[in-house]
């Protein structure tokens, strides 16, 4: 998700086996990746609604580097 790779990340849910609250090495999940993307079209939107949907987004990183800023578009998604 880091990389905008929507496509990927709606194949992955599609098979319904992922775990999308696992942390990376860097302690993130792919819910709190979704919040840092730069969301353009109403299919992204959708990609970044699942993760929003499948994941816990109340989950906080197991390792804090830095404060995680969202965009705008994704704040508003996270409120609905």
């Amino acid at each position: 998700m880091s990389h905008g790779n929507f496509d990927v990340v709606s194949l992955l849910l599609d098979t319904g086996v992922v775990d999308v609250n696992q942390c990376n090495k860097a302690g993130y999940t792919a819910v709190m990746l979704a919040s840092l993307a730069d969301v353009q079209t109403d299919a992204q939107r959708d990609v970044v609604l699942r993760l929003f949907r499948s994941g816990n987004v109340n989950l906080q990183a197991s390792q804090v580097h830095t404060q995680t800023h969202t965009h705008t578009h994704t704040d508003t998604l996270l409120i609905h």
